[in-house]
């Protein structure tokens, strides 16, 4: 379906031995595990996991208010978000 895995055994969260690399790409960001409730929305192909292409929600419910209308979304709703990720590593 698009998504890139990356080998990562040890992870707690791992699928036989393997974690979908948006997540763990958040997941370094924000320095703990995302919950598994807890959802990563790519802004365009899924193979493109680059920060600035990620969006991580609460929960699958907020992720889809967040189709339907952005604007909606609260902030308290965004985990992380990758629209104001810099280049230099830092969320502004």
């Amino acid at each position: 379906r698009g998504y890139v895995f990356i080998q990562v055994p040890q992870h707690p969260k791992n699928h036989n031995g393997y974690i979908r690399e948006h997540r763990l790409i958040v997941e370094q960001l924000i320095s703990r595990y995302l919950k598994p409730e807890e959802v990563v929305h790519h802004i365009g192909r899924k193979s493109d996991n680059r920060p600035q292409m990620l969006i991580a929600f609460t929960n699958d419910n907020v992720h889809k208010s967040f189709h339907k209308n952005p604007t909606l979304v609260k902030p308290k709703e965004i985990i992380f978000d990758g629209r104001k990720f810099n280049h230099s590593g830092i969320s502004e």
